[in-house]
């Protein structure tokens, strides 16, 4: 068994889980990277952890396309550890490898580094409501609407690492 102690906080490896997780109706989900742009046609990418308050966990990729203007190019960088967590409920209960499918991202705003506003907007399969994510640092000067896909990205974890 591994144990890391770093500034106090003992942190579990995390570990590789086999068939679902807990249902919920109650997760969180953070924006963990991405970019896209485009004149006229624009494309979008963003990678997502979504975990539920039993400690299980499932990245997830978007990928888009849609019409937008602005910059050419965009993206964000890897929020800090711990921070931009989104809560969000379901209808029904399910576990945190459910979200997959049809999927939306709104964006629009100016963003240089951490100077700006980039409102990024993400509509889940079975969530009632469009979620307001936070996306750090990056470059943005674009406005889109795009419609693609969420994908698992490997296995369901579970570990009490809320700092990811």
């Amino acid at each position: 068994m591994e144990v890391i102690v770093s500034n106090n906080v003992i942190e579990l490896p995390p570990a590789h889980i086999t068939g679902g997780s807990p249902l919920s109706d109650r997760f969180f989900i953070k924006f963990v990277g991405g970019g896209g742009g485009g004149e006229a046609l624009a494309v979008s990418n963003g990678n997502f952890i979504i975990r539920n308050p039993s400690g299980y966990w499932q990245a997830y990729t978007y990928v888009g396309a849609g019409y937008g203007g602005g910059a050419p190019i965009s993206w964000a960088d890897r929020l800090p550890r711990g921070s931009g967590w989104v809560e969000f409920r379901t209808t029904e209960f399910y576990d945190v490898g459910h979200f997959v499918g049809l999927a939306a991202v709104n964006e629009a705003g100016a963003q240089i580094g951490d100077a700006g506003v980039s409102l990024y907007m993400l509509t889940l399969p079975d969530v009632n409501r469009k979620l307001s994510l936070a996306t750090g640092s990056g470059f943005a000067f674009s406005g889109a609407e795009t419609i693609g896909r969420i994908s698992r990205i490997g296995p369901i974890h579970h570990n009490g690492r809320w700092d990811i």
